[in-house]
Parts: structure tokens; sequence; C-alpha cells
């Protein structure tokens, strides 16, 4: 078999790894595969958050770890988002031509090498790399396993994407719970990220073995489509911006807690609760996502408003517990915004939306590194208090933009 793909790997994947799982191919009616993979997607998931939370949990450590004050926090969520950004405009949008197995192998392999890395380092410069090749990691892994359940299951596509982040939520509800008491035992709290490093090891080994139906690999499947086509379509354009703000909004959210208890309400002991509670709510709001049976516009208005009273009661009420059931109801919020999104994405090309979903990404990650550095800017000026007025402002334009997606999607 010759060698195929464009990077060094490639004559090692296809004369060693293509035979390992060469001898398992699916079978046309062969379904016993669905669960495994299912179980797989929903554990890398999983890890996924997991890692964000560790991340977002211990930034504000980290920050004072290297001499930095709070404009370093937007700044580390920045590069770890700039990373995201990067890696699916070289790398995602490779997922229908080459494989989508072989794009994850490689976004696995940035991940560990990134967590690893961060855990192990005591250089500010090696560690503000490491976080930038874990987002690179992140962005296409989490992309390109949405295009496998999309792509496996198309009629069934708008459940399976809801039901895969709720591990997501699972993992970054546990996240700071499982760091805070570690580090209670004595761990140091930045080799938490060489743990996640060996998560990401083990998942991206398992994917040698797992099959897949609709892996399509065929260079015609992706023949005159890149970035540039999707950029010269309206409605896709919008969708973007949608996921721009919209990540942006989470990111800001889930990222300024720790900043926001520790400094503004003097409570340091409720930012874990919090950052918990926040990816915690999205559980049950994802589940409602996949099981609705509501218009997807009518989903994503009425979770969105859920989302803007609570950032602005999270802000506005004096008191402690009253501002954790704020946090947990504007992550109940953004719950299934994200999915459902991505899931309108994945319907405009049935069965290869490997680039379409990467797409997106590149524009969510664009939305988590400008939201955090202005936020970051906002909240030095004055305090994070600044950051959540900003996000709340930006609810109402993607509401906006939600509607006129649906109006011109429907247009023929």
């Amino acid at each position: 078999m010759p060698a195929v793909g464009p990077f060094g790997f490639s004559c090692v994947y296809s004369r060693i790894l293509m035979p390992v799982y060469s001898r398992i191919q699916v079978v046309e009616n062969d379904k016993s595969y669905e669960i495994p993979l299912i179980l797989t997607v929903y554990a890398t998931t999983g890890m996924l958050g997991v890692y964000l939370s560790v991340l977002q949990y211990t930034v504000l450590g980290i920050s004072w770890l290297f001499g930095r004050d709070i404009v370093f926090v937007g700044v580390l969520i920045g590069l770890h988002s700039f990373g995201m950004l990067v890696s699916p405009l070289t790398l995602g949008g490779l997922s229908d031509k080459i494989g989508k197995r072989k794009v994850l192998l490689v976004s696995f392999t940035l991940l560990a090498a990134g967590t690893i890395t961060a855990g192990a380092t005591s250089y500010l410069g090696a560690f503000v790399l490491a976080v930038f090749i874990t987002g690179a990691g992140f962005s296409v892994t989490e992309a390109t396993v949405c295009a496998v359940l999309a792509d496996e299951f198309p009629e069934k596509s708008r459940r399976h994407l809801n039901f895969s982040q709720i591990p997501f939520s699972a993992g970054a509800l546990i996240g700071p719970f499982v760091a805070e008491r570690l580090i209670d035992y004595g761990v140091f709290f930045k080799d938490l990220y060489a743990y996640c490093g060996a998560g990401f090891v083990f998942l991206g080994c398992a994917f040698l073995f797992i099959k897949q139906k609709n892996d399509i690999a065929a260079k015609s499947a992706g023949e005159g489509r890149n970035i540039v086509f999707l950029l010269k379509n309206r409605v896709f354009m919008i969708l973007a911006a949608c996921i721009f703000i919209y990540i942006g909004i989470e990111a800001v959210a889930s990222g300024f807690a720790d900043s926001y208890f520790k400094i503004v309400a003097g409570a340091p002991g409720y930012s874990a609760a919090a950052l918990s509670l926040f990816w915690g709510a999205m559980i049950p709001s994802r589940f409602l996502g996949g099981t609705i049976k509501l218009d997807a516009k009518w989903v994503l208005a009425i979770f969105l408003v859920i989302t803007l009273i609570g950032i602005m009661g999270g802000m506005l009420l004096p008191w402690h517990t009253a501002k954790l059931a704020m946090f947990a109801l504007c992550g109940f919020g953004c719950g299934p915004v994200w999915p459902l999104l991505m899931n309108e994405a994945a319907k405009s090309n049935p069965g290869r939306s490997g680039l379409e979903l990467n797409a997106m990404v590149v524009f969510g990650a664009a939305g988590s590194v400008l939201y955090p550095m202005v936020s970051g800017v906002l909240a030095g000026a004055s305090s994070p208090v600044a950051a959540y007025y900003f996000i709340a402002a930006s609810v109402f334009i993607i509401l906006f933009l939600c509607f006129r997606y649906f109006r011109l999607a429907k247009k023929p």
C-alpha cells in the first residue's frame, strides 16, 4: 500500500498501523461497531471536559506562579484558543480527504504532547507553547469526533451531538473538585496537566481499534471544498458568526469564574463550586436539547435567554449562594447551544461534515481568543464584572443572528 497523507508519519501509518485495524473493517449491515464507537467518542469528550476545567481552575494560579497578574489569565486562555484557531485550518479540513481516523491520531498526539509538557516544564515560554499545542489538539479532536458521530448517524445527529456533550459537561463538572482534592492531598497543581496527558495517550490508542463505517478518505470527497469555499456561503457565515459569539460567551463565563469569586465576591471557597456547577448544569440541558421536539430555532432562543438571566443574576444578586445558582443557570442555558449550532453545520453536508465542523471550530476558537483577551483588558481596567456585562450584551447579538440564519436556511 502506498504512503498517503501529507505528514511524515504517513508511511508508518500505512505500513504498520493500517494493517492493525484493516482486519476489523465494518461489514455493510454490521451494527456491532456502533456501541464501542459511541462510548469511545463519549470518553474522549469527557476527557476534553476534564482538561478544560483543569485549565480554567488553575489559570489564575499559573499566572501567579510565573509572577503575572490577572491580565495574563486572559492571555493564557486566549493562547489556548489561538491554537484551537490555527489547527483546523491546517489539519481539520483534511479529514474528508485522508480520513477522520488519521486526523484524530495526530490531534491526540498534540493533546498528549502539550499537556505532558505543561505539567513538566518550569519555564514560562515552554508552558505558553504547551498551552498553544494543547489547544491545537483540542479543537481538531472535538470537531472530528463530532463529525464521526454526525456522519455515522445522520438521521440522529442532533441527538448524538447533544448527548456526546453530556460527558464533556460531566468531565468539566468533576474536574475542579478532583483537582481541589488532589491538591489538598499534596499534588502540585501544575502536575494535573500531565495526568490529563496520560488520559489522552490512552484514548488516542483506543481509536486505532475502533471501527468507522463512513470514514471518507477519498480525495474526490473534498475536491473543490475548503475554508474559502465556505467563506463564500452567506448562510454558513451567519452560522459561523453565531458559534464565534457563543464560544466567546462560554469561554468568559467559565474562564473568569475563579477570578470573579476570589477578587470581586470575596469568596474564594466558592470558585471551584461555581465552575463545576456551570459545567454540571449543562448535563440536563444537553439531554433536553437532544430529546425536545421543538424546532431548533426555538430551543436556541429559550436557552440563550436563560443564559442571559444567569449572567445578569450572577452579577446583581448580593448573596454568594444566589450567585452560585446563577452560574449554574448560565451553564444550563449554554448547554444545548454548541451542539445545536454544530448540528446545523453538519446537516449542510451529510456524511462528509469534517470540513464544516472544523470550520465551525475555527470561528469558535476565534471567539474564544478575542473574547477572553478583551475581557481580560476590561477586568484589568475595572473588575471581572465588566467581562460579564460584555458577554451579556453579546447574547442579544447571537439571538438576532440565529433567527436570521433560520430565515435564510429555509429559503430554496
